[in-house]
């Protein structure tokens, strides 16, 4: 019997349950136990990456395209080639972001993947800038560029 004074000593130790698995059948759901571990993880750094591309240049892109923008139809235009200028540097590079005229018209239709610029309203970022009389809207010009964007983007 036990002693009264000790109520521990009348428990019984824990015992697992004992498999009746051959070891081949336990190398078996090892195995498969390692690679349903291997594809969740990586579902989740796939989910992780996505997440963190979605603020990447594209979403800095479209925040700076929806932004305000000045009543001054060439100062609304120049925000927006600054914006395409600075989303190109970060998504291609700075060389790239550098060119000028129809090289830079033509950069931008191959990084949109568009002719929006070299056969659109989009060939005022070529030099139509430094014209004095800017014959475009900006907001137009604007929605036309998110639209691009979030086209290219999906």
């Amino acid at each position: 019997m036990t002693d009264a004074g000790d109520p521990l000593a009348a428990l019984r130790p824990i015992r697992m349950p004992v498999l009746d698995l051959a070891v081949g059948e336990q190398l078996l759901v090892a195995a498969l136990l390692g690679l349903a571990s291997a594809i969740v993880l990586s579902l989740f750094l796939a989910l992780k990456r996505r997440r963190v591309s979605a603020r990447g240049p594209e979403a800095e892109l479209l925040a700076a395209l929806r932004a305000p923008k000045p009543a001054d139809a060439a100062e609304s235009l120049a925000e927006l080639a600054a914006a395409l200028r600075s989303y190109v540097a970060r998504r291609e590079n700075a060389e790239i972001a550098s060119a000028q005229g129809e090289h830079w018209l033509a950069c931008l239709d191959c990084v949109l993947d568009t002719d929006f610029f070299s056969k659109g309203e989009g060939a005022v970022f070529g030099g139509g800038l430094y014209t004095p009389r800017i014959e475009v809207d900006p907001k137009r010009i604007g929605v036309m560029l998110q639209r691009l964007v979030r086209e290219r983007w999906r």
